[in-house]
Parts: C-alpha cells; sequence; structure tokens
C-alpha cells in the first residue's frame, strides 16, 4: 500500500518549519516573494515517518556518519550493517523503495549523528586550525543547542579572520541564533583569485559541517563592495548550495538563471545586509523545474542534476541546461546545449521511484527504472560536504544527451 502523502509549499525541514518569521517591512518582502516562486509548484510529496520507526535509523545512520568522519572503514562497515539490519526490521512496514520516501527521517538520522558532536561552547569566539593548512575563527551562537536541530549560517567574504570587534557590530539576534564564519578573500585577480577564494568557501563548508550541526537550507553569504562580485560568482558556481546572497554593491555579470536560483539581497551599508539575514527564505532543496549555465568543468552539479560531460565555452557558445521534472507523469525533461552527458540524483518528491521514469532527452525520449537504497543516501552526503539537508536515495548515471536537432 502506497504511503500517505501530504503537500506543502514550499517544502522546508523541520528546523526551518519550526523558525518563526517575524513581520517584514515593504522593501523585504519581494526577495521573499522570490524564493517562493523559485520553489516550483505545490507538489512536494513529504510523508513523515512515524517517531518510533524513525528513531531505527538514527543509531547506524549517525555510526556511519561519525566512522566517516575519523575515516574509519572497519567502523564504516559496522555501521552499514547495522542500517541494513533496521532497514530489513522495517521492510514489512515500508516495502520497496517506500522507506526512502521519508526524506525529513534521512535527513535528521544524518545531521543527529548519533548523538554525538564535538564540544563546542555558544556565544564564543571559537579558533581551529583545519588539516588543510588554515586556521579559521568562527561564531558559535549563544544559543547553539545541536541536538535541539542545526544552526544556520553565515558566510562572511571579507579582508580577515574575525575577532571580538568583528562579532560586537554583529546584530544581538544574529549573535543568538547564527554561525558565521569568514571567507577570506585574497589580493588576487581572474582565475587566481578564483580559486583562491573557492577553496576557503569550502574548506570553511566542510569543516564547519564536521564541528557543528549546520542547517544547510539556511546558509547565506554575505559580502561588502569589495567582495560582493566574488561572492556571487561562487553563488552562481555552486546555486544549490546556499539560500541567499546579501551584498553592498553588484553582483556583477553572472548568468540570470543561475542567480535565479538565489535569494539576493543588495543593500547601501553592511548594517542592511546584517538585516536582511534575519528575515531571509530558506533554500527549496528540491525545485522540481530550473535552468543554469554551466560556467566552469569543476562545477557540473546543479541540485540533483551533475553534468558530467559538458564544454562550458565552445566555438562561442556557452553549456546550458534547464530540467523539469513532472511526477503526475513521472517524467523528466531535459533541455541542453553543450551537455554531453548527466547524471540524476532522485527522491520521490522529483519522481515516483516505484515506477518507470520517462526521460526526454531534447526531444528524444528513453525510459529507465532505478534501485534506490541507503549506500546511494550516503555516498551523496560526501560529496555535497555532508549536506544533510538533501537527501538522495536513487541515482541514475551515465545518460546520454543527444545533440539539439
Amino acid at each position: 500500500m502506497a504511503a500517505l502523502v501530504t503537500s506543502r509549499l514550499p517544502y522546508s525541514p523541520p528546523a526551518a518549519r519550526a523558525a518563526k518569521l517575524k513581520p517584514v517591512v515593504m522593501n523585504r518582502i519581494l526577495p521573499l516573494l522570490t524564493a517562493l516562486l523559485l520553489a516550483g509548484p505545490a507538489l512536494s510529496q513529504v510523508p513523515e515517518m512515524k517517531s518510533s520507526d524513525a528513531k531505527k535509523l538514527l543509531k547506524g545512520v549517525g555510526n556511519w556518519v561519525l566512522a566517516d568522519f575519523d575515516e574509519d572503514p572497519a567502523e564504516k562497515l559496522d555501521a552499514r550493517d547495522e542500517v541494513q539490519k533496521a532497514l530489513d526490521g522495517l521492510a514489512k512496514k515500508y516495502p520497496g523503495p517506500e522507506v526512502f520516501r521519508y526524506l525529513d527521517a534521512w535527513g535528521e538520522a544524518l545531521a543527529q549523528r548519533a548523538g554525538k558532536y564535538p564540544k563546542a561552547k555558544g556565544g564564543k569566539l571559537a579558533s581551529d586550525d583545519t588539516p588543510w593548512g588554515r586556521t579559521l575563527s568562527y561564531w558559535v551562537p549563544n544559543n547553539y543547542k545541536p541536538k535541539d536541530g542545526g544552526a544556520p549560517l553565515v558566510l562572511w567574504f571579507r579582508n580577515s579572520d574575525l575577532s571580538e570587534d568583528d562579532i560586537a557590530a554583529i546584530p544581538a539576534n544574529l549573535q543568538a541564533d547564527y554561525v558565521v564564519a569568514p571567507v577570506v578573500v585574497p589580493s588576487a585577480e581572474g582565475d587566481e583569485l578564483l580559486t583562491a577564494a573557492r577553496l576557503s568557501f569550502f574548506i570553511d563548508f566542510i569543516w564547519l559541517s564536521k564541528q557543528l550541526r549546520i542547517d544547510r537550507n539556511r546558509v547565506y553569504v554575505l559580502a561588502d563592495s569589495d567582495h560582493a562580485a566574488i561572492a556571487a560568482k561562487l553563488c552562481a558556481l555552486a546555486p544549490h548550495a546556499v539560500a541567499g546572497l546579501s551584498i553592498v554593491g553588484e553582483e556583477g555579470d553572472l548568468p540570470a538563471e543561475n542567480m535565479a536560483m538565489v535569494a539576493m539581497n543588495k543593500s547601501d551599508s553592511l548594517d542592511d545586509a546584517w538585516a536582511w539575514l534575519t528575515e531571509a527564505p530558506v533554500r527549496n532543496p528540491y525545485p522540481t523545474e530550473f535552468s543554469a549555465e554551466l560556467m566552469n568543468l569543476q562545477f557540473g552539479r546543479v541540485h540533483w542534476v551533475h553534468a558530467r560531460k559538458f564544454d562550458p565555452s565552445l566555438d562561442g557558445s556557452v553549456a546550458k541546461i534547464s530540467v523539469k521534472a513532472d511526477r503526475a507523469s513521472n517524467t523528466i525533461t531535459i533541455d541542453a546545449e553543450n551537455v554531453y552527458q548527466v547524471d540524476l540524483y532522485l527522491n520521490d518528491q522529483i519522481v515516483d521511484l516505484a515506477k518507470p521514469i520517462k526521460i526526454i532527452r531534447n526531444g528524444q525520449e528513453i525510459e529507465v527504472s532505478t534501485n534506490a537504497g541507503f549506500m546511494i543516501v550516503l555516498e551523496n552526503y560526501r560529496t555535497t560536504l555532508f549536506d544533510t539537508g538533501t537527501i538522495y536515495p536513487a541515482k541514475y548515471s551515465g545518460i546520454d544527451i543527444p545533440p539539439k536537432e
């Protein structure tokens, strides 16, 4: 029997749904409306697993996460067996791929880490030496309690690391609830600037995701006028990774399709840029329709589509991809230029995993079937830099994209 599903607009995880929104003034309504429009049709199937059943996933999945952090292959194998045992016990109640419909339960199991987190004192500026040779100072918010849910994160593009004076200038309500980390932008230009800023950006993501429980559906980028363009470019390269961008200044010349996936605020002062973050929208992790320009060979993934073979610039044209999923007909439509092969990461919000999936690629149709499995969930968690807000239990690899006729 199919599981009962409910519809919500827009989808958000439990922690985000619990957040109370404050009244907004008119100049902050437009970004929120934009984000709601980007969320797509109100067709999200987000069933909630019975809490007693969800608890059966917590220990094994959490132990796998801890073993992965510790790079302990033997412990990972033991945890994998533990997850399989839990699924065997749930098989009668949730047959076939049905157990993988419960995205919130799987996300919570990943985020809980079997209840074991590094010690992090709230209301303190922490400083860690990372394995990549970078010392990272970051603010742990006053109200940080990982067992109660993840904290939103602000990645602040700036010239230097954080000081106590920098923290004192942050609005009190953000100090109370938001993790703040600096993305240190070097004095460089062109490709050298992008490479260095990207390294700092993703080191922060990886390290903070290990040290703290981050609400990955509430990750925001902040930048002043000196760093607005490079911050915006990184958001355009990976628009699925962040919920919003708040800048002083201009974002530069970037693809409109990519920037449409990120809620963006432009302010006249850093104080106003901070203020927008208090009411910024959450990320829609599973949009059913989006378009993007693929600008860099190292950034082929956008949401649940990963372009494996593409040419960012061919004979004066760029690589573009547009995708649309219609769950009612179980159809995925892909229109692309200079994109030759993609992988699809799928879940039950995008398509019905229990049925064949029709894929139309530049007008040519194929029909495929795919299997759901917990190892795909875990592998995707690693490749998305420990993103507990996106759960994909199915993957279909090597889909060739024929040229447009």
